[in-house]
């Protein structure tokens, strides 16, 4: 396993230039990209061409570097974290159900869900479809 696989930050270091004279930049976490995903499929196209603008720009050499600033430099090369973020965005575009977790009645529940997401829940992980070969 690449140690950027088990990097807590790496899934949630997504980056979209704005527009804003006062910051330059906005950071999405995995939840806020999987929910431009599912807004985009409920007719809100504008969601899906900022998810797309957030792949472009996460995707540049200038945010790796960024990201091995903000995290420490990692044993991977550039061409090793672009990849694996690619997959990851590929797998949020594809997610069917998000797994989440939660306290109810002072007892922790795990369930499958989609949004628009509970405040109790907090994602674990999502699943998605991938075509087999």
């Amino acid at each position: 396993m690449n140690s950027i696989d088990v990097d807590p930050h790496f899934a949630d270091f997504n980056v979209l230039e704005t527009q804003d004279p006062r910051r330059s930049k906005e950071y999405l976490d995995q939840e806020q990209s999987l929910k431009l995903v599912y807004d985009g499929r409920c007719g809100r196209t504008q969601s899906l061409f900022k998810f797309a603008e957030v792949m472009v720009c996460t995707l540049s050499e200038q945010t790796f570097e960024e990201f091995q600033r903000a995290h420490a430099p990692g044993d991977y090369s550039f061409q090793e974290w672009f990849y694996q973020k690619l997959y990851h965005f590929v797998r949020i575009l594809l997610y069917e159900s998000l797994r989440v977790t939660a306290f109810e009645n002072g007892n922790l529940v795990f369930g499958w869900t989609d949004f628009p997401l509970d405040k109790k829940f907090d994602i674990l992980g999502f699943s998605e479809e991938i075509a087999e070969e």
